[in-house]
């Protein structure tokens, strides 16, 4: 007999849009700012076409002990929560940024949080 996860998404996709706040999954786009001359930037073009961005629901909550003792930088770390269905088809990677107001986080982490085969939640470590 198989666990009902069914129950378990439908609350996160209840719960997470009622408490959260609006942010901003990116990833910039790896086309040149210059495509005559590739080498001549290696961050990413912020302002191309190509990036994807998609704007959900999600809630902060704290870092977890180790998690802040872990940064070498002493940059400050936050977690959220997302829903799972808020992404659609889209792999959230560490290679996105969360866009919260003016704050631009880094995801170090993305922690899908699956019991079962799947996605009831994603928890991501971000840091700025």
């Amino acid at each position: 007999m198989s666990f009902p996860y069914a129950d378990l998404i439908a609350v996160a996709d209840e719960l997470i849009p009622a408490a959260g706040r609006d942010v901003i999954l990116r990833v910039a786009s790896k086309t040149p700012a210059d495509s005559d001359k590739p080498w001549g930037s290696v961050e990413p073009n912020a302002t191309a076409t190509d990036d994807q961005t998609i704007t959900v629901k999600a809630v902060f909550v704290a870092p977890e002990e180790e998690d802040k003792a872990a940064s070498t930088t002493r940059k400050r770390r936050e977690r959220v929560k997302i829903a799972p269905t808020a992404l659609g088809s889209l792999v959230i990677t560490d290679a996105w940024q969360l866009v919260d107001g003016t704050t631009v986080y880094e995801i170090v982490r993305v922690s899908p949080v699956r019991p079962g085969t799947p996605l009831v939640v994603l928890d991501l470590l971000l840091e700025v």
